[in-house]
This record gives C-alpha cells, sequence and structure tokens, in this order.
C-alpha cells in the first residue's frame, strides 16, 4: 500500500509555549520601527534590547522559573548573573514571527 503525502495527517506537537510571548508583538514592532528607520539590529543588539525590556518586571520571573524548570542556572561559572534571554530565544523568536519582520530592501 502506497502513503500519499496528501493524505497524510501529522499531529505536530510545538511544545511549550513562550513565557514571552504576550511581550514578542511589542518587541517585533520595535524592530520594524527601527527597521524603517534604516536602524536594523544585529542579534547582541536586539538580545540586548529583548532583555532590558524585561529587567526588572513580572515577565523576567516568568522567563526565569521557566528556564529554571528546565534545568537552568541563573549565575554563570564565575558567578554572575546570566541573562535570561539568549542566543536560541532570538532564533525561535525569529522563527515564530518571521511573518511579521519587516525586511529591507538591499540598496
Amino acid at each position: 500500500m502506497r502513503t500519499y503525502r496528501k493524505r497524510l495527517l501529522v499531529a505536530r506537537h510545538r511544545g511549550p509555549t513562550s513565557p514571552m510571548k504576550p511581550v514578542e508583538e511589542y518587541i517585533v514592532s520595535i524592530l520594524n520601527q527601527m527597521a524603517n528607520m534604516r536602524q536594523a539590529l544585529c542579534v547582541s543588539e536586539g538580545l540586548a534590547l529583548a532583555n532590558a525590556l524585561i529587567e526588572g518586571t513580572e515577565w523576567e520571573k516568568k522567563v526565569i522559573e521557566f528556564k529554571k524548570k528546565r534545568g537552568w542556572n541563573e549565575l554563570d561559572d564565575k558567578g554572575n548573573k546570566k541573562q535570561p534571554l539568549g542566543k536560541k530565544w532570538y532564533k525561535g523568536f525569529f522563527k515564530r514571527n518571521s511573518h511579521s519582520n519587516e525586511r529591507t530592501r538591499a540598496a
């Protein structure tokens, strides 16, 4: 028997939702505004922006709690506090919001 892709239904479990989901829309709007002003941010600048936005808020607490449940340590080897959002979050953020991000044309 042959299986056809068009008929195949696969349940996709995408995993837990990001605790940053409500804040991500605001971050997207900031990134789009920056892109409209021709001031696109690199990954490190985008991460610094996102971490600065949530610093000292309930969202930072939610992210830290979410990550601690999954074995994340808040302190690095030297005892310094780590940033709650990292490159993996940023990569997932762009995947989740690729439809909302404005792209600038190459000049």
